[in-house]
This record gives structure tokens, sequence and C-alpha cells, in this order.
């Protein structure tokens, strides 16, 4: 839902650099895993489409890529800047874009409504942190 909430906000980005792409990748995760069923309901709600997203494990080729990368808690925070440390200047919580702190609760195998809270709580945090993702993005670009 993060990816899918992201890509549409970065598309609507007057100033988006060309090279900006999103990605998401699990650290505990099987490769091409299609959204669950709640997922893609959620964002089609927000006229959001992931039908086609699968999933992909963290790996050096797509982390190394990335000129940011924000993990939905603490504990994949560290995770990422122990197994990378060369990059963990690029490895933030979501919550931290905003100036908070705090873990967004992953809703699998909850209800829809856990669903729609997760992504309110998603879609708000990068509302509210959209500059400085954009600020620590484009330092990357230049």
């Amino acid at each position: 839902m993060a990816e899918g909430i992201m890509r549409a906000r970065v598309n609507a980005l007057e100033s988006a650099p060309e090279k900006w792409r999103t990605h998401s990748a699990g650290i505990n995760t099987q490769d091409g895993l299609p959204p669950s069923r709640f997922s893609e309901e959620v964002m089609a709600e927000r006229g959001i489409d992931i039908s086609n997203h699968l999933s992909s494990p963290i790996n050096t080729g797509n982390l190394g890529q990335a000129a940011l990368v924000l993990t939905m808690e603490k504990f994949h925070k560290s995770i990422l800047r122990s197994r990378f440390p060369g990059l963990s200047n690029r490895i933030f919580m979501l919550s931290e874009m905003s100036g908070q702190e705090f873990p967004v609760d992953d809703p699998f195998g909850a209800t829809l409504e856990d669903y729609r809270r997760t992504a309110d709580v998603i879609e708000r945090l990068i509302d509210e942190g959209m500059t400085r993702i954009t600020e620590l993005s484009i330092l990357e670009f230049e």
C-alpha cells in the first residue's frame, strides 16, 4: 500500500526528478507474491491500482539503487542499517519524514477496516513528510 500511495504522490509532484522511482521490498517475503485482497480493495477505494504489484525481497541490488529507503518499523530500519552499513544514511522510518517516530502496523491477516486504518496512517505520513522525502531524495540525485 505504501508503494502505491507514494507512487501516486510522486506522480502528482511537478518538481519530481525524472529518475524518481518507487519500489517496495520486504525483509521477510517471498518473491512474486501478489498483494492481499484487502490491500487491493483499500487502494482501489483511493483510486490507486496495485493489482500488478508483486512482492520482492530486499537485496543489495534494489537497496543500493535507492536514494531513500523508508521502513515501517524501527526494527526493520535497524536490520537494514546493520546489513547494509554503507547505506545507513539513506534508511529511515516513514514516520521520521514528518518529524515523528512510531511504527506503522502491518495489517496482514487483519480486517478490512485495519487495512483502511493503516492506509490512512501511511497516507498521512507521506503527505506530512513529502517535503523531507523530496529533499532527501533529490540530494541523492544531485
